[in-house]
């Protein structure tokens, strides 16, 4: 979309926030999120919506779009609507991935004899590859996701909820391997309930 860079400076850490920028940095000091508005309500944050629950997101990036939110809307606002249930029979949805990191190019670099042959250091006997210590092989994840929705002509419904654990490429062990494997595991739920209003006169 124009006008608009999204970048994870991060992408090892499981609980940096993806950046958004909406027509590029407007402040040294302050804040560059633009304000996420989730189902009407303001001041939300992409990382508690489950992309499988979301119907549509639009991006106001001029200023008389976003006026509406005030000093709030500077920096651009995201619109983010959720999925609703629909009226009818009770309709059941799964879905499930399963997800592995690899590297794509190894970095070039000396090793332990090498290092030692060009005069860079004192041999100190031991011949470990770093490299290889640093980078997990068995770093798969999954992720589960269930949706149960339906209604009739009085009140809809939508109930889903996710879990998934996963792996971080980087595994902190130790020189006697000692260190367990880290991990990232998550669960929600998202509930969405509508029932229209409906006003009696009395007798």
């Amino acid at each position: 979309m124009a006008g608009v860079t999204v970048s994870n400076p991060a992408a090892a850490d499981p609980n940096r926030a993806t950046d958004v920028q909406v027509r590029g940095a407007a402040s040294l000091n302050a804040g560059n999120s633009p304000l996420i508005v989730i189902d009407g309500m303001p001041g939300g944050d992409l990382r508690n919506v489950m992309q499988q629950d979301i119907a549509s997101i639009t991006v106001l990036k001029d200023a008389a779009a976003a006026a509406i939110y005030g000093s709030r809307g500077a920096n651009g606002v995201v619109l983010v609507e959720t999925k609703k249930g629909k009226s009818g029979r009770v309709t059941l949805t799964y879905d499930s991935y399963a997800e592995h990191d690899a590297i794509a190019a190894k970095p070039n670099i000396l090793s332990a004899d090498e290092y030692l042959a060009k005069n860079r250091g004192n041999d100190q006997g031991a011949r470990t590859n770093w490299y290889d210590e640093l980078i997990r092989k068995d770093n798969f994840g999954t992720n589960q996701f269930l949706t149960v929705s339906g209604g009739n002509e009085n009140s809809i419904f939508r109930l889903s909820g996710t879990t998934g654990q996963n792996k971080v490429s980087i595994s902190p062990r130790t020189a006697v391997n000692t260190a367990t494997a880290p991990t990232s595991s998550r669960r929600c739920w998202t509930v969405n309930w509508n029932s229209p209003a409906t006003c009696r006169n009395a007798s």
